[in-house]
């Protein structure tokens, strides 16, 4: 088990495990056999006083008895701080409407550059969806907005990375927001000649239609583009009696249905 305390009032970062980690004003950072655990605020001890002992308390116990067995206890002051470029002092999230909106504030800020927002649908991969310029150095509070107007259905993770101007980047927490939108839909007619969909998608995105016979013998695939929101088309297709299964395959989910032609 490891402890990493932060009893100043200004933000500092350290490396651990091969990453950097962020540790903001008056909380600590505790890790078990080198996994991440949490991140909380500390006691009631004054700010910017050395910090020389810790008090594990148990909880939802009947009787609040509780039994840690701790051994090979190392105590450390010497574990080089970096003092952030800023100090983050919120980053929330909410639905509104059919998006998301993010905000964040700063106390102070340092040769900040520009932050890029990270979206994730699983909370593992992310990639870029913005960028909103920094205020170089101010010791203001600063705040900022950003608008996700193609959320996926369901949750969405979203991280901050901040650039200074010499090229550094620091990572914020990983925030869970859940989106206002319903999942993704799928119908299907099959008319003599042509097939008939009907995609209601929950945000715009890249995909591809597959049909297969009810042997798994695949009939047709066929790319496209949907918008948020109810999306048809037709294929011109000729089809034997029988059950088909078509998929809407898009790169993080993939919607089924069957459909009978008569």
């Amino acid at each position: 088990m490891e402890i990493y305390g932060n009893n100043s009032t200004a933000a500092v970062s350290y490396t651990r495990f091969g990453t950097t980690q962020n540790l903001e004003p008056q909380t600590y950072d505790l890790w078990v056999d080198g996994v991440f655990v949490l991140n909380t605020a500390k006691g009631n001890l004054p700010a910017d006083t050395d910090i020389d002992s810790f008090m594990f308390i148990g909880e939802n116990s009947t009787n609040n008895d509780a039994i840690i067995y701790i051994d090979d206890i190392e105590y450390s002051n010497t574990l080089t701080l970096t003092t952030l470029p800023i100090s983050l002092t919120s980053f929330t999230g909410k639905p509104r409407d059919q998006s998301i909106l993010l905000n964040w504030e700063t106390a102070s800020e340092i040769n900040n550059r520009y932050f890029e927002i990270l979206k994730s649908v699983n909370g593992n991969t992310f990639t870029a969806i913005g960028t909103l310029k920094g205020c170089g150095t101010t010791n203001t509070k600063k705040t900022y907005s950003f608008v996700d107007e193609n959320p996926a259905a369901g949750t969405n993770y979203y991280q901050l990375v901040q650039y200074d101007l010499d090229g550094k980047s620091t990572k914020s927490k990983i925030i869970a927001v859940k989106s206002p939108i319903a999942s993704s839909s799928l119908t299907v007619y099959a008319a003599p000649g042509s097939v008939n969909i009907s995609i209601n998608a929950a945000n715009e995105t890249d995909g591809a239609l597959q049909i297969f016979d009810i042997t798994g013998k695949k009939i047709n695939e066929t790319k496209l583009n949907v918008r948020k929101g109810v999306n048809t088309l037709g294929l011109p297709l000729n089809l034997n009696s029988g059950i088909y299964i078509i998929n809407f395959v898009t790169a993080s989910k993939v919607i089924s249905s069957k459909f009978m032609k008569e």
